[in-house]
């Protein structure tokens, strides 16, 4: 038996579901966990010693550009992901939210999975 705890943290089942909702709105939120060295759940996976080098180099390589530079090196780490088959990305589910038109004050922040109690009023029309 390698260890206690539950079963991915033993390395010991083949597959298992697990998800993330960003603290932040910015791709290193999710690089981290999902393909660093000792990310949250990679940490599980018994990535290569190679792997492990090309994706932390690439994850600190991306925090150190900014715009488009910063997203074209954050899709070569995904594309390094997917040519890898690290994980099997899947679903990432888009908040929809609907409101009358006459509602002012709403701010949709797609990071947050819950209520933003920012101030709301109602304009009248004529």
């Amino acid at each position: 038996m390698r260890g206690r705890g539950p079963a991915p943290n033993q390395s010991r089942l083949p597959m298992f579901f697990i998800g993330w909702g960003e603290d932040y709105h910015h791709p290193h939120n999710l690089a981290s966990p999902y393909a660093a060295a000792g990310g949250t759940f990679s940490a599980w996976q018994s990535f290569s010693d190679d792997l492990k080098a090309e994706t932390d180099g690439l994850i600190t390589e991306c925090l150190t550009l900014l715009g488009e530079a910063a997203q074209v090196c954050y899709e070569g780490l995904q594309t390094t992901a997917m040519e890898n088959a690290i994980d099997i990305f899947m679903v990432q589910p888009v908040g929809r939210h609907y409101e009358q038109l006459w509602i002012e004050g709403y701010n949709n922040n797609p990071a947050y999975q819950g209520n933003w109690f920012y101030p709301l009023s109602k304009w009248l029309l004529g």
